[in-house]
């Protein structure tokens, strides 16, 4: 049983984890400067 709880919390928080980034992809999105700047940024790199 004990082993079932954890499963269900390693589940939910892989889930949270999951939803955080894609809320995080689809607000850069709509911020079209940051995505220009992290490009330039990555860019610099090489």
């Amino acid at each position: 049983m004990r082993q079932t709880r954890q499963s269900a919390w390693r589940k939910a928080l892989a889930w949270g984890a999951l939803l955080v980034v894609m809320a995080g992809v689809v607000w850069l999105y709509q911020r079209p400067d940051m995505l220009i700047m992290l490009s330039e940024q990555l860019w610099a790199c090489f």
